[in-house]
């Protein structure tokens, strides 16, 4: 038997996964015992700058999650290097960042200053491991007292020193990933602004030039319909059931959300069916750059209907339905959409805003073609990177399980 599981029979603390150099169990502290804890006040408006330069130049942190809780920069400073803060309040109350330079705490930001020798990296990765519980009717605090009576184990500096460098690498790996999907992605967006823009042309068969785009609406290429607002009670599964395509999605290219199932006459099938190269469009939304969100439909084998949030339009000329749906993805075309968008707590668009849209496409088939399959390579790398922050993360996460007690 393995030393580790011996010591989890015996009720040691040890962790599952170790360095073979190391052995001995951890200890158990509270956070007050291994770091003096504060909280972080306010400052001056005129002691911050949105931009760092020769002057300000300390981050000043607060409790957000994005850019590690990055809100600007300060003249001077309150906190030395080498301690750990966690946000004290709001949504991202409990998460823990390792800061090792000088910096400014703001609204309650908790500071933890180590008493010894710690590596604040290895207990970051501890600290965010804890599931943070705040009773509260207001808005959730973590107060000094709370967080001092947190209990957390240690073990021997050199052991820290070694999982937060192993802990620290898989995270590099992560942001690189990370970091290449995201200029994979702003890539993407890039070149599609370029191509529908006729900024840049493939060229056809032995350098030929394809034929100049056409000026159309929506409503000349598409005949739109309403969905239907089923009732709920018939929803089940079987095969007489037909899927009611309902919330459209932004992964592309075609992924849509399946609502339920319903029972539904043939002759309502027949007036409300989808079928392979339809354009779903997003007729409501809370948040009125989603409004009019649209995909198109590929499966040539599933029988469809759509619900009552979704406007179809069905082509009326022959077009690749991924070029299409690509071009309803530029950032003009969503522009024209959202302006025609009406409502205030709900934004709305119909059938008739919709078919104003203006909009120019390709007429030859295999100048589509070509755009389309180019933006899905682009897509395809995407998705393989995501395959693998996810598969790395699910490592990283496996980790954190059997490297702590």
């Amino acid at each position: 038997m393995r030393e580790w599981e011996m010591g989890k029979r015996l009720n040691k603390n040890v962790p599952e996964l170790r360095f073979p150099e190391f052995d001995g169990d951890w200890k158990e502290y509270k956070l007050s015992q291994l770091f003096s804890i504060s909280a972080g006040g306010d400052i001056h408006v005129n002691k911050v700058n949105a931009k760092p330069d020769d002057v300000y130049k300390y981050p000043v942190y607060a409790n957000a999650e994005k850019n590690k809780g990055l809100y600007g920069y300060s003249n001077e400073y309150k906190i030395e290097p080498n301690v750990i803060t966690i946000a004290g309040r709001g949504v991202n109350i409990g998460i823990a960042h390792a800061r090792d330079h000088r910096f400014y705490p703001i609204v309650r930001l908790l500071v933890l200053k180590p008493k010894t020798g710690l590596n604040i990296y290895f207990f970051e990765y501890q600290i965010n491991r804890m599931n943070v519980f705040v009773e509260s009717t207001g808005v959730p605090q973590l107060t000094v007292p709370q967080v001092s009576s947190y209990k957390i184990f240690s073990t021997l500096i050199a052991e820290q020193e070694k999982i937060a460098s192993f802990l620290g690498a898989v995270d590099t790996r992560l942001n690189q990933l990370r970091r290449k999907r995201e200029l994979l992605q702003t890539y993407k967006r890039g070149v599609m602004q370029k191509l529908f823009s006729q900024e840049i042309r493939f060229k056809g068969a032995i350098g030929s030039e394809f034929p100049d785009w056409e000026k159309k609406t929506l409503g000349e290429v598409l005949d739109f319909k309403n969905g239907i607002n089923a009732d709920k009670s018939k929803y089940g599964s079987g095969k007489k059931f037909i899927n009611v395509l309902d919330i459209i999605n932004e992964n592309p290219i075609y992924h849509d959300t399946i609502l339920g199932s319903v029972e539904i006459t043939e002759q309502e099938f027949d007036n409300n069916d989808v079928k392979y190269g339809d354009i779903l469009f997003q007729r409501s939304s809370e948040i009125r750059e989603e409004s009019g969100q649209s995909n198109v439909y590929l499966d040539k084998n599933k029988r469809s209907t759509f619900g009552g949030f979704v406007i179809r339009g069905r082509p009326k000329m022959s077009f690749n339905p991924i070029y299409f749906h690509y071009l309803l993805k530029t950032s003009f075309i969503r522009k024209e959409i959202t302006d025609r968008s009406g409502g205030s707590t709900r934004f709305n668009i119909g059938q008739n805003s919709l078919s104003q849209v203006p909009l120019f496409i390709c007429s030859s088939i295999e100048e589509q073609e070509r755009i389309a399959n180019f933006l899905t390579a682009i897509d395809r790398k995407i998705k393989a990177i995501t395959r693998q922050i996810e598969g790395c993360d699910r490592f990283k996460q496996g980790l954190l399980q059997k490297m702590f007690v």
